[in-house]
C-alpha cells in the first residue's frame, strides 16, 4: 500500500504526534508498504522527497506556539507530489495547513482520505486569552471548526475511546485505533542502575515529569504538590513555552527540583525506572503517550482525572488520579503511591506493565491496516 501521512509537525519536534507518526510508519514499511511523509520546513519547497522519503513546504511559525509551523498553502505543490507518488491513502495527523493539503489531494486526485485526531485543540483556549467567558466562546468556535475539519474525511480515527466518545458528542464518527508504545525501548531498568546512571540520589523519593512543557500541561500543578510533600525531589525532562515560568515557581516556592531539558528516547527508560512515581496534571490528552511509556517500565502512575488519564489509570491498581487542576489532591495521590507498602509497590508496577502491553506497536498497526482496508474497501 502506497500511504501519505499529511503532518505540521515533525522531527526535529518531539510531540505525541511524531513519536506516534514515526513508529508507526516505521512498523508499517516493515508490512512492506510505502509510507511518504508530507510535512512543513521554514525552507523552501521540495518538489522531491529527501532521502528519507519526507516532502517539505513551506511555512510559518505559529505565532502562539513558535516551536510549530503552519503551511503556507501546500496545495498545488503537494498535489503534483501526491500525484507523482501514486498513493493510495492518505493519512492526515494535524488539523492546520498539511490538513487542509491532505483534504486538497483527496478531493483533486480522487484518493480515499483517513484522519486522526490527536489533538484538542478545543482545550487551548488558554493560550489565546486568559478570560474564562471568553475561553468558553474561543473553545465552542474551535469545535466547530474541528467539526467541519473532520467531517469531510472518509474516515476519523480516536486515539482513546473517551476521544471517540467526545467527537461523537459533536457529530463526527470515529473508530478507535491507539497510538503505540515501542515496548522493546520502555522496559524496566534496575532502579539502582538507572539513578547511578542519571546521578540521582539513591536515598530520595523522586517524582517524575516528562514531556512538552506547555501550558496546557499543567505542570504548575505538580509543582505546588511538590511543595506539599516532604524530602521529595522533582524531577522535570523535555522543554516548551511553560519551562521558564515552571522554573520561576519551583524556584520561589523553595522545591527541590531538576529540569534536565530534551532527552534523547534512549535514556527516557532510564529515567522511568528512576522515578518512585510518573505524574501528569495534563487537562489535554487524547491518550497521554508518556503516562504509557512510564508504565511500560513498570512505574506507577499518578494521573489528572481529565479526558483519556482514567481510561489508562485505574484507580488504586496500576496508579492514582486526582481532580485536575487540584494541588491539595495531586499531592495526596503522590504521596499514596510514595507511602504504598513494598508488596503494593510490586502490585502497582506489575499492573502498570499489563496496561501497557496492550498497547503494543505490532496491535496498534494490525488496527491502522484494518481501518485502512475499510476505507479502500468503500
Amino acid at each position: 500500500m502506497r500511504i501519505g501521512f499529511f503532518t505540521d509537525t515533525f522531527s526535529p519536534n518531539i510531540d505525541g504526534v511524531v513519536t506516534s507518526i514515526l513508529a508507526h510508519r516505521a512498523a508499517l514499511k516493515k508490512k512492506g508498504n510505502h509510507v511518504i511523509i508530507f510535512t512543513t520546513s521554514s525552507g523552501m519547497i521540495t518538489s522531491k522527497p529527501d532521502g528519507d522519503g519526507v516532502h517539505y513546504h513551506r511555512a510559518l511559525p505559529f505565532p502562539l506556539y513558535p516551536q510549530y509551523k503552519i503551511a503556507f498553502f501546500p496545495y498545488i505543490s503537494a498535489i503534483e507530489e501526491v500525484r507523482r507518488e501514486r498513493l493510495q491513502l492518505i493519512h492526515a495527523h494535524t488539523p492546520a495547513g498539511m490538513g487542509f493539503a491532505a483534504l486538497a489531494c483527496s478531493k483533486t486526485l480522487g484518493i480515499p482520505a483517513v484522519a486522526t485526531f490527536h489533538t484538542l485543540i478545543p482545550q487551548g483556549a488558554s493560550y489565546v486569552t486568559t478570560q474564562k467567558q471568553l475561553q468558553r466562546a474561543v473553545s465552542a468556535m474551535a469545535w466547530r471548526a474541528s467539526t467541519e475539519f473532520y467531517k469531510r474525511f472518509d474516515l476519523v480515527i480516536s486515539p482513546s475511546e473517551t476521544i471517540r466518545r467526545e467527537l461523537a458528542k459533536h457529530g463526527v464518527k470515529s473508530v478507535v485505533v491507539p497510538n503505540s508504545v515501542d515496548l522493546g525501548t520502555y522496559k524496566p531498568k534496575s532502579r539502582k542502575a538507572a539513578r547511578k546512571k542519571l546521578h540521582l540520589p539513591s536515598n530520595r523519593h523522586i517524582v517524575l515529569v516528562a514531556g512538552r512543557l506547555g501550558f496546557e500541561k499543567n505542570v504548575d500543578v505538580i509543582i505546588r504538590a511538590a511543595k506539599q510533600i516532604p524530602d521529595v525531589l522533582l524531577l522535570i525532562t523535555g522543554d516548551g513555552p511553560a519551562r521558564k515560568s515552571c522554573e520561576a515557581l519551583a524556584k520561589k516556592l523553595g522545591i527541590d527540583a531538576q529540569f534536565r531539558g530534551f532527552v534523547p528516547k534512549a535514556d527516557l527508560p532510564y529515567y522511568y525506572s528512576a522515578a518512585d512515581v510518573f505524574v501528569t496534571a495534563s487537562t489535554f490528552e487524547t491518550q497521554c503517550l508518556t503516562l504509557l511509556e512510564a508504565m511500560a517500565c513498570g512505574t506507577p502512575v499518578v494521573g489528572a482525572a481529565a479526558f483519556a488519564i482514567p481510561e489508562a489509570v485505574q484507580e488504586g491498581r496500576n496508579g492514582f488520579l486526582f481532580k485536575a487542576g487540584d494541588a491539595s489532591d495531586c499531592a495526596r495521590a503522590i504521596e499514596r503511591a510514595l507511602g504504598a507498602p513494598a508488596s503494593e509497590k510490586r502490585r502497582l508496577s506489575a499492573n502498570a506493565r499489563k496496561t501497557a502491553s496492550k498497547y503494543s506497536i505490532a496491535r496498534s498497526v494490525s488496527a491502522l491496516l484494518s481501518a485502512y482496508k475499510k476505507v479502500l474497501k468503500k
